[in-house]
């Protein structure tokens, strides 16, 4: 099995950050949210993104969570910002790179 290689980091509301690595989720614009330790152990994934939604777990929004990227293999650190401020959508996120 491959070493675990995150690509995002998920950020809690008292700042804790937990390196994650987002999977494309077939067929839809949502994508899991896999731990280290869901990655090694082969667990299912608690949380999902999705950049209209935020982070969702078994459905429900969770407020405060928020995905972000780890800096981009091209030197440039890609940011998520809030959607609101482009699509008048509040608490929504999209990724700009």
């Amino acid at each position: 099995m491959k070493s675990f290689q995150p690509t995002h980091k998920l950020i809690a509301p008292a700042g804790e950050e937990i390196p994650v690595l987002l999977v494309p989720e077939i067929l839809t614009v949502s994508y899991l949210v896999i731990t280290k330790i869901e990655y090694e152990e082969g667990t299912a994934p608690f949380y999902r993104w999705h950049p209209l939604q935020g982070v969702t777990y078994n459905g429900i929004k969770l407020e405060g969570l928020k995905v972000l990227p780890l800096e981009s293999a091209f030197g440039k650190k890609a940011e998520l910002t809030d959607y609101e401020s482009n699509r008048n959508h509040p608490g929504d996120l999209v990724m700009v790179l």
